[in-house]
This record gives C-alpha cells, structure tokens and sequence, in this order.
C-alpha cells in the first residue's frame, strides 16, 4: 500500500478530514466509499484527516443498513463543510459561465468561529463585513461572481460579520456558487479573525458600515468610517504579528480618509491630492462608491463602458443571469451533455519577451491593454495607465491587460512560431 502525502489529496478534499489515529485498511476502504458514495473500487488513500466528524467503527454486515441509508445517516453527522466539498466543483452553469454546486441551505452553510477554526482555511479570501443588520442587500453575488469564473481556481470564500447581514433573498444568489463559508462573529475581533485563518488568507477584503445613521448631521463626516477603520487597524496589527504579507483592501464612505492608509513618505502629499493621485488607491488599498459613481456620466455617453463592466463582473450571459435572478431561480444548473462554456477575459500581467508581444501586438489579437508596469530608480514598481505615444519601452517593463480565454479555461494560443532572429553585421 503506497502512502500519500495529504498536499496529494484532491482539493475538493481538504479541510474534511482530519486524522484521529492509525487507520486499518478495511476503514480506509470505507472511508474512500463514504466520500464517494458508492462501493470501493479504488486505491486506498491514505493521510485523511477528520476535522468536523468521528465516524464509528464498522459493524457487522447483518446490522448494517443499506448503502442510501447509510450514506444519509452519516451525512446528517457531517459538518457543513465537508458537504461542500464533497460536490466535485468542476461543473458549470446552464450559461457556461459559472462554477456550479447543488443548492446549499443557507443554515448549513452558516458557521460559529469555533467550527471555523476546525477547518484550517488557508489561500482563501476573506471578507470582511462592518455593520449592523439594515434592510438594503449586500449586493455580494457582483463580488462572488468574478471569482467564481470557469476559468479561475476555485479559493473557499470567507465571509465574517453578522449572520443576518445575509438575508435569504441574497442567498438564493449565492447558494449555487461553491465553497462559500459565513461565519458568524466580528470582524474587529482579534478571537474571530484567529478562527478564521486571518494570515493564511490569500486576500482580505473590509466593506463598509452601510448604516444610514451615519449620515446624520450630528456625526462628523470623517467619522463615516470609523468602524471599518477599527477593523482595518487590527487587520495589520495581525499581519504585522505574524509576518505575513496579505493583500487588504478596504472600502470607504468618506473617500478623504484614504491618506490615513499612506506610508510615511507620501502621508503628507496624498492628504492634498485627489483620492484617485493617492498611493493607497494607486496600489489598490482602499475603494470608495464614490469613485464608481464618477464613472455614471461615462455610461451616459457611452454605453459601451456599461456593457464592458457587466461582462467584468458576470460575464456574457449578463442579460439570462439577470432575468434568472429577478424571478428567483438563481444559478442554474447545466445540462447533462452540456459542454458549452462561454469564453471571457482575464486580467493577466504579462512581460514583453512572452507572446505575443515578442513579435507583436495589434487589434487583431483582441488584447486591450490598461497599463505599463515599470520600475523606478528606487525598486518600486508603478503603474502608467495613460503613457505618452513617445513613451520608450525597457526590457524589464511589463503591462496589464485583458487576455481573452478560450472554452477550455485557458488563455488563446497564439499561432506564432519562433521569432526572427535579427543578425547585426559590420557597417557597410
């Protein structure tokens, strides 16, 4: 019997098991037949690790139920998290668009900080939601959907706050989506983010206190924020403990407050320039609705900007997930021999010795460039979004741009072969 090492298990695996002790070879079998719910025609795997669950000892044949039965009983054991990821996760939508999952109840799919803290999440994204319950929604299938294209890994997505931040009516939306975790506890605790893996995350995202008392006259203006500003503070203390770099952003009311996120060096300058010259919003720190609303008469004028940001967030079949969402059918499932999927785009970063612009880049291509990344003197990179037509090019600067991906969830293949090689002779 060969053993595995637990980095081998397949990913939609980790995190539901947990070892107790030494595992015979007949549980092993067992174990492997539970997870699949069939019987066991397979290797034996070992390296499983229970977390959520103790399975019994195995009892004799004559007191056994049957393989439904038996497979229901011990589902109703399981933790929420092992159902999620027992669905294998490699189906779409009935769009193509989308990861697919069955229907997950919203109670199942609802964690306490302890039980959170028994599944060990790490490369995860971890939302973090400030506020009381309010009537208006989150909106949070615009956040969910980018992240759960066909083509992109799927990441277990972490959300803490209030439980009840989440009504039913938002979760009809997300509860197709794979892998969603809502965990009930507060963002600003340092207990709540330990349970939750706060410096295993992959990115760490703070919405703001949605609360429309804060618009009172009688509160400071500045003081919009302070609540995620708390949370924000004790993020970075963490991430200062632990040594461990974790990308945070952080959404803000009042978009002045964006210089409390500056370094020293440029604390000064950024508190007198418009948020968008601000370091924090150039190295994506912070957001504010504000800024997405400037962007309203360019939707006027131009309804191709609207239509771009749609695709952005949900992809081509904008206009069927809308209608399937507004009559409460949510995400729907794809068809047995479905094996349409709806090519998209990726932002991807790219260097200037890759194809194709080592031979060259035109409109022929489909690759929309937004930006050249460049290294100054002093060993920061920086972003030009608009460079100059005389802009000279350096063998180290690279560029952002969305790359079109084909249906097989990987970028087009561009049918070059090896580039010219230029010989330099002696002048004549």
């Amino acid at each position: 019997m060969e053993d595995q090492n637990f980095e081998t298990v397949p990913s939609y695996y980790r995190h539901s098991i947990t070892g107790l002790g030494p595992v015979s070879p007949n549980d092993q079998r067992n174990i492997y037949a539970l997870l699949n719910g069939s019987n066991f025609n397979g290797p034996d795997r070992l390296g499983f690790r229970f977390a959520s669950v103790k399975l019994k000892r195995k009892r004799p044949e004559s007191d056994q139920l049957s393989g439904t039965e038996n497979r229901c009983e011990t589902e109703s054991l399981l933790s929420p998290g092992l159902r999620f990821h027992q669905s294998r996760v490699n189906k779409v939508d009935r769009t193509g668009s989308f990861h697919w999952a069955p229907d997950m109840p919203y109670s199942k799919a609802t964690l306490t900080p302890s039980q959170a803290g028994e599944f060990k999440f790490t490369n995860h994204i971890l939302v973090c939601v400030v506020g009381t319950p309010t009537n208006g929604p989150l909106n949070l299938e615009n956040f969910i959907m980018p992240l759960r294209f066909h083509w992109k890994e799927i990441l277990d997505i972490v959300i803490l706050g209030n439980s009840q931040l989440i009504g039913q009516q938002e979760w009809d939306k997300l509860k197709n989506f794979p892998r969603i975790f809502i965990v009930n506890g507060d963002p600003c605790s340092f207990t709540d983010l330990y349970a939750v893996q706060l410096s295993q995350c992959n990115a760490c995202v703070i919405l703001g206190d949605t609360n429309e008392e804060l618009d009172s006259q009688n509160v400071d203006i500045c003081l919009q924020d302070r609540k995620t500003l708390l949370c924000a503070m004790n993020i970075r203390s963490l991430l200062q403990r632990e040594h461990h770099l974790v990308h945070l952003t952080t959404e803000l009311r009042y978009e002045r407050n964006a210089h409390l996120f500056s370094s020293v060096d440029t604390h000064e300058n950024d508190y007198k320039l418009p948020v968008w010259f601000n370091e924090p919003f150039a190295r994506g720190f912070i957001f504010s609705n504000s800024l997405l609303y400037s962007c309203l008469s360019s939707f006027f004028y131009n309804e191709d900007v609207f239509h771009f940001l749609r695709v952005l967030i949900s992809g081509q079949a904008t206009d069927e997930l809308e209608t399937s969402f507004a009559v409460g059918a949510g995400l729907q499932e794809g068809l047995p021999d479905q094996t349409h999927r709806m090519p998209g785009v990726n932002v991807t970063l790219c260097g200037f010795d890759e194809p194709p612009f080592c031979f060259m880049a035109n409109e022929q291509r489909r690759i929309l460039c937004l930006g050249l990344y460049r290294m100054e003197n002093r060993g920061f990179r920086y972003v030009l979004a608009n460079p100059q037509p005389k802009t000279l090019l350096y063998s180290t600067d690279m560029f952002y741009c969305f790359m079109p991906i084909a249906k097989n969830d990987k970028p087009d293949i561009f049918p070059f072969g090896n580039p010219p090689k230029i010989v330099l002779g002696p002048p004549k």
